[in-house]
């Protein structure tokens, strides 16, 4: 049997089993009195009637003393340690297990995760850097930036592809990070609950928790929709505001914009799957492709001889062997194609796929495509180096939502009209002989 795989991420642990997803937990845990909960075990009352709530223990893995400690939880490495125990509950011992890991985690972490280990009595196989994981099945050739936010910092992973995948240098981005982010998200939404309620959703812990907990599953909805409700329920009773969404997406570009002018403009920027939500379809980050935790697992899975050696120390895998029939999924210097790789290229419907332009396409509720407008119609054309699609007078859905006015279209969306059936399939094409 092939070993487990767990990828620790600051918002999700997933653990991974031949190929497949098994077990998703969130990074929260709450203290109460004496008694401790954590991710799937935290709930509204809970959160209610505890005195302190963390969140990137993952994260920030360290023996930092939490600012409020029971009997036998007193760091932030205590909380780690009782998150994975509840993980093996769910899952079963593996007999081994592969860890991919931040690549900002220290030796000092890797130790104390190692630690934790042995005391559940978890074997570890190997450590491996995620990023390093996720370009070995995918990159092609060619220098890459990974960009990954922290709660209070962003890292720059320098990553060198050629016939191996070696990790080179970490850089950081000070003061900027997710607290900051959720932070000026959460005051716009206050701002508009004082105006339409006269409620401030901060003002009780309840409120307060259900806004940060939605937030980044919400921020994914900000780049199809002009306004979105917020609903918050507190003692019983149901509040809701209407939040425009280019004040959050203004927002957002402002905290962002440091590491966008970090950045060189020579080099390939690849998103970590942590902030996706953040920038997915705005113009933060112009030329930007993902990281995905399936790219790490199937990088783990094509290199498993490597992990599985017998050695007597667990070592931290810091270069692999990139693949052998490289897809381009992450392709050097996007803009050679002068389009960004995020984009679709073409639409397929049924068997034809149709080459977008600056030209518009006319998709009709049929399946059919057309070059010229007759009556109610929805276009497809590329503006500024992205598929732009535009409903006039159809109601077009993309990925099951209905878009308003526009929305940038991605490799694999799909787009139906009218409530109907699926029609329509985003794909991306690149001429794979083009030199870099």
């Amino acid at each position: 049997m092939n070993p487990t795989i767990i990828i620790i991420n600051h918002s999700a642990i997933t653990v991974w089993r031949d190929g497949r997803l098994i077990d998703t937990s969130p990074e929260i845990a709450t203290l109460s009195g004496s008694e401790i909960s954590v991710s799937h075990e935290v709930t509204v009352d809970k959160i209610n009637s505890s005195q302190a709530v963390y969140r990137y223990y993952w994260c920030e893995l360290s023996e930092e003393p939490l600012s409020y400690a029971i009997p036998n939880f007193r760091h932030n490495g205590d909380l780690a340690y009782k998150h994975l125990e509840g993980i093996l509950a769910r899952i079963g011992m593996p007999k081994q297990v592969i860890i991919s890991v931040p690549s900002y985690y220290t030796d000092s972490q890797l130790s104390l995760l190692l630690g934790i280990c042995n005391s559940l009595q978890l074997q570890v196989c190997s450590f491996v850097d995620s990023n390093v994981a996720g370009l070995a099945s995918e990159a092609a050739d060619g220098e890459y930036l990974v960009v990954d936010i922290k709660k209070d910092e962003t890292n720059v992973s320098e990553i060198m592809v050629t016939h191996k995948v070696t990790r080179k240098v970490i850089s950081t981005i000070p003061n900027v990070g997710t607290e900051k982010i959720y932070s000026v998200c959460s005051g716009i939404i206050t701002e508009k609950f004082l105006d339409q309620t006269r409620y401030d959703p901060l003002h009780a812990i309840t409120s307060e928790y259900s806004l940060l907990k939605d937030l980044p599953s919400w921020l994914k909805y900000i780049y199809t929709r002009k306004e979105l409700v917020y609903h918050i329920d507190q003692d019983g009773v149901k509040r809701s505001a209407l939040i425009p969404t280019a004040e959050i997406i203004e927002a957002l570009k402002a905290v962002l914009l440091p590491i966008k002018r970090a950045l060189p403009r020579d080099k390939t920027i690849l998103i970590a799957p942590s902030i996706f939500e953040f920038i997915k379809g705005g113009d933060v980050f112009p030329d930007h492709q993902t990281v995905t935790l399936q790219n790490s697992q199937n990088g783990i899975m094509n290199n498993l001889d490597i992990f599985t050696r017998d050695v007597k120390e667990c070592p931290f895998i810091l270069d692999l062997p990139s693949a052998q029939n490289q897809s381009n999924s992450y392709s050097i210097k996007s803009n050679i194609f002068g389009i960004d790789p995020s984009s679709a290229t073409h639409i397929l419907s049924k068997s034809h796929a149709q080459t977008l332009s600056g030209t518009p396409i006319y998709l009709l509720p049929d399946g059919e495509f057309k070059l010229q407008s007759q009556g109610p119609y929805v276009t497809i054309c590329i503006e500024r180096n992205h598929a732009i699609l535009k409903s006039k007078g159809i109601k077009a859905s993309v990925n099951g939502m209905t878009v308003v006015d526009m929305c940038k279209l991605k490799i694999g969306d799909r787009i139906a009209l009218d409530d109907g059936k699926e029609c329509f399939i985003a794909i991306h094409v690149t001429d794979q002989n083009v030199s870099k």
